[in-house]
């Protein structure tokens, strides 16, 4: 029994420790209560037999009594004693046996055998009841203490359904025994299973009596799927069989069980093919074929009685099988129960996975009687039955369908509680099958590959195949493998493995693999072939793979393979390289042909072509259908072959097949073959002249018509035309022209002769050889300038032989051949041109007959072939046409003409024209072209406002005269016929030639092949020898001159275009005298400028071309364009005419009233508006920004001529037309002609992609040569850019011509340009100021590429200074001339606005209004709402105290009255009082509030009234004291000095009461001891002292300066951003004591200067010396000086002085002998006048009104004034000169002026008295002897003041604190002072009450 319960719910305080569990067959339980009736020695039956104590809550009652009532009960025990017991709840139970519990280590797993069907089935027995109670049996090895009713069978179902359905599930009780009925315990350690799906039968033999068996055998026959098997033909009702094909090696015998279908029957007797059976077959297959089993029986019987253990009968039973072809192992036990005995029989070996069919046994029993076999009994009278069934049928499971499986152990009680598998469920399977119809090809176009097929497995096996593993093994070892991961199995499955050895045999092996493994189970390996049933398969089986077997493929023709598992890799041969006569060309191959045959030979195939195999031989097909749906065909073994029978002019087409193994690989392409010879002349040819009709004058003059007909068979009138075409088509017609009749032309000749090998002509010969004819070297045409070899030759060739032979080599014309003596020939080359040098023998085979001696053959040249001297020889080819235009001849020239015809074999004999020459006639000269190119007329240009440009190059047909002249006509009318006698308004006749030659006599050779000329020249002429430009050469051997246009030019040749009339070489050219050797180069082409022409006036421009011949041209030809309009920049507006108005406080309008004075060429309006900057603009610049300077040198260079261009600003300027690119074309094309807009080196912007135009190529009416491929998108229609070019300026242009050139750019405006001359006569310096290009510029680069001199290409351009624009420059373009106003906006509010009109025109740019200074005004408008609202309060019973804050937006200006209304409505509609309040800041409000709090003890603050001025003190003079005479204008030093360090020029001192300036003016004493009085109102006008008492001076008096003096600024410059503070003596004048960062300060004058603050920017210096500038606005924001500041400062005075070093000798004068030098300031040098040499030299001793104006002509000076003093001589010490003293007075030279500087004295073009003849002094007599010193006499310097501030003022300043402070300033007033608390801080309102 077992008993369980749970703890208890109270333990009574302590643990529970254990339980006494009691039991007794009453209710009293008596037996387990110890007392003097039971005591605990009572052993046997006492409490301790019926109790025990326990620590767990369950407990198994062991050795009770068997079917006994039991009551049970339980107590608790802790330290203090036991708990009341407590029964069992049912209170008793009665012990009986009882079903088992489930199994347990159920497991469910794959058969371990690689079966297929099966599933293996662990167990083992049940260890415990449902209630957990062990259930173990002693035998298992744990000691229990009972006797459970053990298994005796298990239960096994399986289904395919979880479910287990009754219908459907399956299931097997296996016996558990072994052997002779030993039992199996399952025990954990030795569990139980089995295979579910093996077949198990049992054979059981049971007594009618209850004895055991005691005498009796029998037989066990097995006949099934597994015996041997038999192809028959059974028939119905019929004891006979028709044996068809046994399947195995095993036959038939008598005596045998035989099975069809379901029946079985014994073999009676066999007569083959008939087997007779002992019984007559009843079947469903009569007269069908097939498959049937047939097995022998075991030859002895088994003793049922007697040796009958079950080993016994499994031996007996296995005498039916033979493991073949695979293991048909079979297991047996035995168990006897009575008079009955069970066989169990387990067919475990693979062989029986399929169907297994039932034992039958054999005996003296019926059906299967065998008296060999005793009777079986178990008495004397009982009698044995034997049964066979099948317990587990080898079906029963599917594999590959997951199978649920349970299992539950049988005793004598029953069935028990089923338990489930792990896993639930499982699927059988095992590895797969083979793969079927495994087949490996060979690759017919690889020699490395092979082709694989095969069908899925034969099985799966329950797992489809994962993959296939393909492997390849050469040599037995495993050399690729190639998986397969695409499956399907119902497709075919095919590989193709490359990258194979060629040649080397490769066994292919086919791996299935699924999830089990791969390759076949591993049964598989084990297969036994004795039956011969899977013959052929065996070798698969034992791999457990498919060997592929080798196979042709259907395809493949005349394919062999060689049996076995092994196939070599391999491809049918390539297709055969062969030849045959007639192609590709007739003579480039050594085959014969003739009319009708062809001769074939194949070359021998390389290794890699026969494709791993030996080819044997070859298959030739020829058809005339290039289909070859009909053909004739011969197999060759070997590799020549001749074809005959074949017609002429026919063509056939003819392939050719290699074999292998393999075998026949793909044809040779077909090559088509015609028998043929050369065709007869063409019929009839005719030469005229072109009709004036239908052709152009320069057609007529330059062409001649040849008319012919086809050749045909023609022999009439003494022609011999007998083969027309020749067999073939006419591929092409020669034309050829002499100027020579064709007679006179030498013809080459070959002499060939062959002799014996003594060299004499007496013995027989026989062979063959060949002709070899290079005419690569010759001219011709393009079949008469190859190599060509003939075909074999006979050594006894007749004449007539040996000329067809030789005019069927492409590249001979007619050929005469003649032969006198045998096997010697003489060959004239008649119709080739020139001499024929190469003609060599090749292959030559020639042999004295019948042996092998080798005979001797020569070939000489007799006669060297010319072409005569002049006669221009020339040819063309056409190739449709019957007729031919021979152009570009020379204009009455005499031409010969002949014409052949050619077909494939080449060409055939000439024919003259008739008449045998004709002349083309001389023409006018056509019309005149763009200069750039022929595609388009003279391109006409704007020069300037008064002028146009006329550009015209050549006709390109002169007429064949020479071209002379070009007539231009222009005129306001398209008809020009504005005079009054209707002609043109003006015209001009000028030279067609360009007048500056690049050289002269210097052409020496021309060469017509290559079209070059071979000249003399330098870089300076190859610079002008521009592609596409035409030059004119004359040609002395026919008196012509030629144009030919320009491709490229070295120092040495010049290439031009093959578009000329010249056709010959000259070898030495001479000039038009006939002696001087080498001609002249000229320049064809003109331009020619239109000047006087009206601005605005639209003129219309013609052009004719004259020749020396014929005249003018047929008509004139319009320029392109056609008219123009001569304009320039349009006159700047009237400065009156702009207004500028105020909007709002953020926008401003400009207006202007009057249009434009030049209406009609003004395009837009541009309009501007900035601000002025607080700092200066650049080095030489404004407060408005920068103009850009830049500088153009050609000093040094060397030049001599040509021009130069400018091209100005980004690609930004757009061209005209549309523009077409395509991607990897290196051209664009145009819709217009862009030539006159971009020239050749230009940068162009195509499509948004940069090009530079290329400089060689030709550039069209329609093409852009690129320097590069266009790499973008093809784009048909786009736009292209270039940047702004001028027209060509010469070398030396003036200033006045860049200035036009310039301004003639679109992109450039108005401009101011001087031009310097250099020391030579060829330098020259251009410095161009850009006066309307705002800001910094583009660079402008210079197009050197047309300047000749010495070093052209080091032309610099050089920026001197960088354009600024000004600050918030803004501007607007109006492109609308009738909109005259235009408005910016969002501009800041309260700032000055500049702004400015300009106009625009198309000619360049903006021009500068004539208002030098824009008009101006602040933004803004009315102020807004005061900030805070008034507060309003009663006085009195009519009177209101309205109190408010005078703080609101003011909107650009300051607020200067305030409006108060009082209403008694508060709309205000109708106000009662109205009461203006002018702003007066009679009140004024201090507030402080701090960031953070609290505030530092030490804060403190000041205020100012913004008073520069202050008062007089005298702390800064402490202990200085003057005398001053009455009347004097000069305080004389007494104590406290020096005085220039304490007085700066220009500051305001006291001085006896009366006020004073330090006086600017330079003629005043001002050092240490004095310093000069001026009027305080004007310093520069000197004031007298005097008192109030008249005539008297001080004698001693102290000097008083004002407290906000800081002192001097030294050398201020405008522009500068800071100031240094240093005093007149050079020691630094310290005012870090007295200001502060951000303090205000002001420079110049206390009340006129200009404000600035200290700046705050801590990374600016502020020292002892320097002070940096800050805005007045923005302390953090820099400053600079401006003409305001410096106003006040002296003038800056510089001198220099001309000394001679000899005190007794002076300087030569001027006046005598000229001496001279330049003066150079910054980056400026004088350059005006040329008093004294080149340009900008100075007479050393000229007037200073001279150099004054010379001075004045800088850009950066404005005004000076100058002096000339005599400096006498010192005798012994120095001698007699000249000083010049240069006072800068000028606006743009005031403060600090950069020193000049004194250049080129007698030097540099400047002259040098003492290079005069006549002698002079000068340079070597110099003082310095030219190094001149200058002296800067005055230095500027400048006061400057800070603002007058209260004393600090605490921030918790009490009223009266800040009263007294702010009554100490200078110019305050009385106040009263309130305070109130602010914030973290305090306000002070200020009340000024008057003085």
């Amino acid at each position: 029994l077992g008993v369980s319960w749970g703890k208890p719910h109270h333990s009574g305080g302590r643990s529970i420790k254990k339980y006494l569990v009691e039991w007794d067959k009453t209710y009293k339980f008596d037996s387990s209560k110890v007392s003097n009736e039971n005591p605990y020695n009572n052993i046997p039956d006492g409490p301790l037999a019926n109790s025990y104590v326990v620590v767990d809550t369950s407990f198994q009652i062991t050795g009770l009594d068997s079917r006994t009532t039991y009551f049970v009960r339980v107590s608790a025990f802790n330290l203090v004693g036991y708990s009341p017991a407590v029964e069992s709840n049912p209170p008793f139970a009665t012990t009986s046996h009882v079903t088992l519990y489930k199994p347990t280590l159920v497991t469910l797993a794959v058969s371990p055998f690689e079966i297929p069907n099966r599933l293996l089935v662990e167990w083992a027995l049940p260890s415990i009841d449902i209630n957990g109670f062990t259930t173990q049996p002693n035998t298992c090895g744990v000691s229990t203490s009972h006797t459970p009713n053990v298994a005796t069978h298990y239960e096994i179902q399986w289904d395919t359904n979880p479910s287990m359905r009754e219908q459907f599930r399956r299931r097997y009780q296996p016996s558990m025994i072994r052997g002779d009925s030993n039992p199996m315990t399952c025990c954990e350690s030795a569990k139980c299973s089995i295979e579910i799906g093996t077949e198990v039968q049992t054979i059981t033999l049971k007594s009618n009596s209850e004895n055991s068996i005691a005498a009796g055998s029998f037989k066990v026959v097995y006949v099934g799927i597994q015996s041997a098997s038999v192809k028959v033909v059974p028939s119905t009702g019929s004891n006979e069989v028709v044996v068809k094909a046994f399947m195995g090696s095993q036959t038939i015998k008598p005596g045998d069980y035989f099975r069809i279908g379901s029946s079985v029957h014994m073999i009676s007797s066999l007569n083959y093919p008939l087997i007779t059976l002992s019984t007559k077959y009843i079947g469903e297959h009569a007269g069908e074929e097939i498959v049937a089993y047939f097995n022998t029986p075991p030859p002895s019987c088994f003793n049922a009685a007697l040796d009958n253990g079950a080993l016994d009968l499994q031996q007996h039973i296995s005498q039916n099988f033979d493991n073949s072809p695979f293991n048909e192992d079979i297991s047996v036990s035995r168990s006897s129960l009575g008079p009955t005995t069970e066989y169990h029989v387990t067919f475990t070996g693979p062989a029986f996975s399929d169907q297994t069919e039932e034992l039958f046994v054999v005996s003296n029993l019926d059906p299967w009687f065998d008296l060999s076999c005793d009777e079986l009994r178990s008495g004397a009278s009982s009698k044995i039955s034997i049964d066979v069934t099948t317990d587990m049928d080898s079906t029963s499971l599917v594999p590959g369908a997951a199978y649920y499986v349970k299992i539950a152990a049988i005793n004598s009680i029953g069935i028990g509680t089923f338990a489930s598998t792990s896993p639930i469920n499982e699927v059988p399977r095992a590895p797969s099958g083979l793969a079927q119809d495994c087949r490996v090809y060979a690759v017919p176009a690889s020699a490395t590959s092979l082709r694989v097929e095969w069908r899925g497995v034969s099985s799966t096996h329950g797992n489809e195949p994962l993959s296939y593993s393909v492997e390849f093994y050469a040599n037995y070892a495993l050399v690729a493998t190639h998986v397969v991961t695409q499956i399907n199995e119902k497709s075919l499955y095919s590989i193709v493995e490359e990258e194979l050895v060629a040649s080397d045999s490769y066994k292919v092996v086919i791996v299935p693999v699924n999830d089990q493994g791969s390759g076949g189970p591993s049964w598989f390996a084990n297969v036994d072939e004795s039956d011969g049933t899977l013959s052929g398969f065996y070798q698969d089986y034992q791999k457990r793979s498919s060997y592929a077997i080798p196979t042709c493929d259907l395809l493949s023709d005349d394919c062999l393979e060689n049996g076995g598992y092994f196939i070599k890799a391999r491809g049918t041969p390539k297709a055969p390289l062969f030849s045959a006569a007639t192609y590709p060309t007739a003579s480039s191959v050594p085959n014969r042909f003739s009319k009708n045959s062809i001769h074939i030979i194949i070359e021998e195939l390389s290794t890699e072509m026969s494709r791993g195999d030996l080819v044997d031989k070859f298959r030739i097909e020829w058809s005339n259908d290039p289909t070859f749906i009909e053909r004739k065909s011969h197999i060759l073994i070997g590799n020549e072959f001749t074809i005959d029978g074949l017609g002429m002019g026919t063509i056939y087409h003819v392939r050719v097949f290699a074999h292998n193994s393999a075998g026949y690989g793909a044809p040779a392409s077909s090559i088509p073959v015609k028998p043929m010879q050369v065709p007869d002349p063409p019929y009839s040819p005719i030469a005229t002249t072109l009709s004036f009709d239908l052709h152009t004058s320069e057609e007529v003059g330059t062409s001649l018509e040849i008319i012919w007909g086809a050749p045909k068979v023609d022999s009439h009138g003494g022609h011999v035309d007998f083969v027309g075409p020749g067999g073939d088509a006419i591929k092409s017609y020669l034309v050829e022209w002499s100027k020579v009749s064709w007679e006179h032309y030498i013809h080459t000749t070959w002499d060939l002769i062959i002799t014996d090998s003594s060299a004499l002509h007496e013995k027989d010969l026989e062979g063959c050889f060949r002709l070899t004819l290079d005419t690569t070297a010759n001219s011709g045409p393009s079949i008469m300038t190859e190599i060509f070899t003939s075909a074999n030759i006979p050594v006894d060739a007749t004449a007539a032989e040996l000329t067809t032979i030789i005019q069927n080599m492409p590249n001979t014309g007619e050929v005469l051949v003649t032969s006198v003596v045998k096997y010697q020939w003489t060959i004239e080359f008649q119709g080739n041109v020139g001499n024929i040098s190469e003609l060599t023998m090749e292959d030559v085979s020639v042999f004295e007959k019948e042996t092998v001696i080798l005979g001797i053959a020569t070939l000489s040249l007799t006669t060297v072939g010319s072409i005569p001297e002049g006669a221009s020889y020339a040819f063309d080819e056409c190739y449709e046409s019957l007729s031919y235009t021979i152009k570009h001849l020379i204009p009455g020239q005499q031409y010969y003409v002949r014409v052949a015809a050619a077909n494939n074999l080449g060409y055939g004999s000439h024919r003259t024209t008739a008449p045998l020459s004709l002349m083309p006639p001389i023409q006018k000269p056509g019309k005149p072209l763009s200069i750039f190119h022929d595609d388009s007329n003279p391109v006409l240009r704007v020069a300037s406002s008064s002028s146009l440009l006329v550009q015209i190059g050549p006709p390109a047909f002169d007429g064949g005269a020479i071209l002379t002249q070009f007539v231009i006509e222009w005129d306001s009318s398209a008809n020009f016929d504005s005079l009054s006698d209707g002609s043109a308004l003006g015209s001009v006749t000028i030279d067609a030639l360009t007048p500056t030659q690049p050289c002269s006599n210097c052409v020496i050779a021309f060469d017509s092949e290559s079209n070059t000329f071979t000249y003399s020249g330098n870089s300076n002429t190859v610079k002008q020898l521009i592609a596409q430009r035409k030059v004119a050469v004359y040609f002395s051997d026919d008196d012509i001159h030629y144009l030919f246009s320009v491709i490229s030019a070295t120092l040495t040749s010049l290439t031009v275009s093959s578009q000329h009339l010249r056709t010959t070489s000259l070898v030495t050219m001479k000039n038009q005298d006939g002696i001087s050797i080498g001609t002249n180069l000229d320049i064809a082409g003109a331009q020619y400028e239109i000047v006087g022409l009206t601005q605005g006036v639209r003129y219309f421009v013609r052009v004719t071309s004259v020749n020396g011949e014929m005249g003018s041209s047929l008509s004139s030809t319009e320029t392109f364009p056609s008219s123009e309009i001569p304009r320039g920049i349009p006159s700047p507006p009237a400065a009156s005419s702009v207004s500028l108005t105020v909007l709002d406080k953020q926008s401003l309008k400009v207006e202007w009233k009057d249009p434009p004075v030049d209406e009609s060429i003004v395009q837009a309006y541009v309009v501007e508006c900035f601000t002025k900057s607080l700092t200066l603009s650049g080095n030489h610049g404004t407060f408005f920004g920068t103009q850009e300077v830049v500088q153009l040198d050609s000093s040094g260079l060397g030049l001599m001529g040509g021009t130069f261009a400018i091209s100005f600003g980004d690609t930004n300027i757009l061209l005209p037309g549309k523009v077409s690119v395509s991607n990897g074309r290196d051209y664009a094309v145009t819709s217009i002609d862009l030539a006159p807009f971009i020239c050749r080196g230009c940068d162009v912007v195509i499509d948004g992609s940069h090009f530079t135009v290329d400089r060689l190529r030709t550039f069209s009416s329609t093409r852009i040569p690129l320097s590069r491929a266009y790499d973008g998108n093809n784009n048909p229609s786009t736009i292209a850019f270039t940047s702004s070019t001028s027209t060509p300026i010469s070398y030396d242009g003036s200033s006045s011509a860049l200035i036009a050139a310039l301004e003639n750019m679109p992109s450039v405006g108005k401009v101011h340009v001087d031009r310097f001359d250099g020391y030579e006569t060829d330098e020259f310096i251009w410095r161009i100021t850009f006066l309307s290009n705002m800001g910094a510029l583009p660079i402008l680069v210079v197009d050197t590429s047309q300047l000749l001199g010495k070093k052209p290409d080091d032309f610099s351009s050089t920026i001197l200074q960088k354009g600024i624009v000004p600050e918030n420059y803004q501007s607007v373009i109006i492109d609308d001339i009738a909109q005259m106003s235009a408005t910016f906006n969002n501009l800041a509010t309260g700032v000055n606005y500049y702004a400015r009109l300009r106009y625009r025109s198309d000619r360049g740019g903006d021009s500068l209004p004539t208002n030098s200074v824009p008009i101006s005004t602040l933004t803004g408008q009315i102020p807004g709402k005061p900030f805070s609202p008034p507060q309003v309060r009663s006085l009195t019973e009519s009177t209101l105290l309205v109190t408010y804050e005078e703080v609101s937006e003011k909107n650009g200006a300051d607020i200067t009255e305030y409006i108060i209304e009082v209403s008694t409505s508060a709309s205000y509609n109708e106000p009662s009082i109205i009461t203006s309040i002018p702003v007066n800041h009679r009140v004024q409000r201090v507030m402080t509030s701090a960031h953070t709090t609290p505030w530092e003890s030490t804060s403190t603050f000041t205020l100012s009234l913004n008073d520069f001025y202050g008062t007089f003190t005298s702390d800064s003079l402490k202990n200085t004291y003057v005398s001053v005479q009455h009347g004097s204008s000069q305080a004389v030093i007494l104590d406290g000095g020096p005085l220039n360090a304490k007085i700066t020029r220009g500051d305001f001192f006291r001085l006896g009461g009366n006020e004073y300036r330090v006086c600017l003016i330079a003629d005043q004493p001002y050092d240490s001891n004095s310093i000069p009085l001026c009027k305080k109102d004007n310093a520069w006008l000197s004031a007298k002292f005097s008192t109030n008492v008249p005539n008297e001076g001080l004698d001693r008096a102290p000097v008083f300066l004002l407290d906000t003096s800081l002192g001097s600024i030294k050398q201020p410059t405008l522009g500068d951003t800071s100031i240094n503070t240093i005093n007149a003596i050079g020691l630094p004048n310290d005012v870090t004591g007295r200001l502060n960062r951000g303090d205000y300060l002001r420079v110049g004058h206390p009340h006129l200067g200009e404000t600035f603050r200290v700046s705050i920017e801590e990374d600016r210096i502020f020292d002892d010396q320097n002070i940096p500038l800050a805005s007045f606005e923005d302390a953090s924001v820099s400053a600079s000086l401006s003409f305001k500041s410096l106003v006040h400062a002296p003038y800056e005075i510089q001198s220099y002085t001309f000394q001679a070093k000899e005190s007794s000798s002076s300087l030569t004068q001027s006046s005598v002998s000229s001496s001279g030098y330049r003066i150079m300031f910054e980056s400026e040098l004088t350059h005006t006048t040329k008093s004294s040499g080149s340009a900008g030299c100075i007479a050393w001793d000229g007037s200073a009104d001279a150099l004054q104006a010379e001075l004045e002509t800088f850009h950066g000076i404005d005004a000076v004034e100058t002096t000339r003093t005599l400096v006498n001589h010192v005798p012994g010490i120095s001698g007699a000169g000249i000083t010049y003293h240069v006072t800068f007075t000028g606006r743009n030279v005031r403060g600090n002026v950069p020193s000049l500087q004194i250049v080129d004295v007698g030097a540099n073009g400047c002259l040098n008295a003492d290079d005069d003849l006549l002698g002079g002094k000068f340079l070597q007599h110099m003082e310095g002897e030219g190094i001149v010193a200058m002296v800067e006499e005055s230095m500027p310097y400048l006061p400057f003041y800070k603002v007058q501030t209260t004393v600090d003022i605490p921030f918790d300043a009490s009223p009266r604190d800040v009263k007294a402070a702010i009554e100490d300033l200078s110019h305050a007033c009385k106040v009263d002072v309130s305070r109130d608390v602010y914030g973290h801080g305090f306000s002070w309102d200020v009340t000024f009450r008057g003085a």
